[in-house]
């Protein structure tokens, strides 16, 4: 049986695109480019704007016509925000919504006859996610949803509240990334500056931990928004195995920021006859921005 994984957006859904493709490789299916046709199609969609949306529903749609007697599943944000106008498309098999990603390959073997629909323990926590295939680095999810629920973002009813993947499963993953001779590590997220909220640990700890794993992996953080505290780092930016140019996010109010690194916890202090603002630096005369990823 023949299956065909799109993927529409951010990293994150990449890495969990990635992720079920292994799954459906392990069943015994066969993946395929899209345009050539096949038994199941998987569409992870993106809701960050109204032309993202278009863009999914005219995607499932397209894949219908290649072959109307395929199965065709629907996950991403656009499948949690707008799950009963996606269920109204003709041909759409089945939807997962944020919180129903861990049962997504297992549901879907089982709508196509192959195995069970049993889904896994913890189907309701973050779905722990990485992306293969690429030749020099794989990104890793460590962190997902937000709880800042700021006006104009659909970002928590999209993903849902900010939780984070504990450190030691992170940590498996990044040996089973190391194992496959990737050499960068992207760790990525909503907003990884939450990262250790709901379970006690913090991003330097997952920093630490990563440095100890046997491999020549470096680690590079990301985070797809930059409206969060920092993690606070007491160490060395310029360890062994992490990036010295990492960007993580930045409070752009911060206070005594050392700009000798992207990623510092705090912000300078400024020149003589300068003031300072929540956007930056008042110069007489003109105006120098400032932002905590240099």
């Amino acid at each position: 049986m023949k299956i065909a994984l799109l993927t529409l957006g951010c990293k994150l859904n990449y890495a969990e695109t990635s992720t079920y493709e292994r799954g459906f490789r392990d069943a015994g299916l066969e993946v395929v480019p899209w345009n050539k046709g096949a038994d199941i199609y998987l569409v992870n969609t993106c809701s960050v704007t109204q032309t993202s949306d278009g863009k999914s529903r005219n995607l499932i749609r397209k894949v219908h016509r290649i072959n109307p007697e395929a199965l065709i599943v629907v996950t991403g944000c656009s499948a949690q925000l707008r799950r009963a106008e996606i269920e109204a498309i003709e041909g759409v098999t089945r939807v997962f919504g944020a919180t129903e990603k861990s049962r997504v390959v297992a549901e879907t073997l089982a709508a196509a006859g192959i195995g069970a629909a049993d889904a896994p323990a913890g189907s309701g926590a973050v779905f722990g996610a990485y992306s293969t295939g690429e030749r020099t680095r794989s990104f890793l999810k460590v962190q997902d949803g937000c709880d800042n629920r700021c006006a104009y973002c659909t970002v928590p009813y999209a993903r849902g509240g900010s939780r984070n993947v504990p450190i030691e499963e992170l940590l498996c993953q990044a040996r089973k990334i190391a194992s496959e001779g990737v050499k960068e590590i992207v760790l990525t997220g909503v907003n990884t500056g939450d990262f250790g909220r709901t379970t006690g640990e913090s991003f330097l700890d997952l920093l630490q931990a990563l440095e100890k794993v046997e491999s020549s992996v470096t680690a590079f953080p990301r985070s797809n928004r930059t409206s969060s505290p920092t993690p606070s780092w007491t160490g060395s930016p310029r360890e062994p195995n992490s990036s010295p140019t990492s960007t993580f996010p930045c409070r752009p109010a911060a206070t005594n920021c050392s700009p000798g690194w992207a990623g510092a916890t705090t912000r300078p202090s400024s020149p003589p006859g300068w003031t300072t603002s929540a956007r930056g630096w008042n110069v007489p005369g003109r105006r120098r921005s400032f932002s905590g990823s240099m």
